[in-house]
């Protein structure tokens, strides 16, 4: 079985983390931590680690000259945090992902 590596950061009902896990794991081994982090009342969320990598290795010739695109995309995990009213927001991940729960976040605070 593949062992990919992964990190398991497990956050409580405030959204503060408790705990993180990492390293090389399969899916059986995944399942085990989450479920368990899940029956402990936690949060588990799974961040699968490296990089992303689009077009590397592309080649193209150019004349004479090859020319290789070595586009590696480091995607930078954001993080925000927002305290209103006895109301606390937390949000780690892609920045899409971020803004879009941050805004609805606000948007039910709104109604």
């Amino acid at each position: 079985m593949k062992k990919d590596k992964v990190r398991i950061e497990i956050y409580d009902e405030d959204g503060d983390m408790r705990e993180s896990v990492g390293g090389r794991m399969d899916w059986d081994e995944i399942r085990e931590i989450m479920l368990e982090a899940l029956k402990n009342d936690g949060l588990p969320v799974l961040i699968k680690e490296g990089q992303e990598k689009k077009g590397a290795m592309n080649t193209t010739r150019m004349g004479n000259e090859d020319k290789r695109e070595d586009a590696w995309v480091w995607e930078q995990p954001m993080t925000v945090h927002i305290e209103y009213d006895g109301l606390k927001f937390s949000a780690t991940g892609r920045f899409d992902d971020v803004m879009e729960a941050k805004d609805e976040f606000l948007n039910r605070i709104v109604e």
